[in-house]
């Protein structure tokens, strides 16, 4: 973003025509690090934390299972 941002304040009328391409290449270069930055860190917590709650249903259902199974068998 620092680098683009000198064509992006430039108020020559040369710079005028690269003006809204430069402002468009800073922007989305820092709306990308914001959602890099907290989005996808967010996101993985999130997958985390359904896999740990998945796997903990998981193993609550595998005991009742078993001892259904040594019930039926007897």
């Amino acid at each position: 973003f620092l680098g683009v941002a000198p064509l992006v304040f430039e108020r020559s009328l040369q710079a005028q025509f690269l003006i809204p391409m430069a402002a468009s290449l800073a922007f989305g270069v820092l709306f990308a690090t914001v959602i890099l930055m907290l989005l996808v860190p967010a996101l993985a917590m999130v997958q985390a934390n359904v896999e740990a709650w998945w796997a903990g249903r998981r193993t609550r259902q595998l005991p009742t299972s078993a001892a259904e199974l040594r019930t039926t068998g007897d």
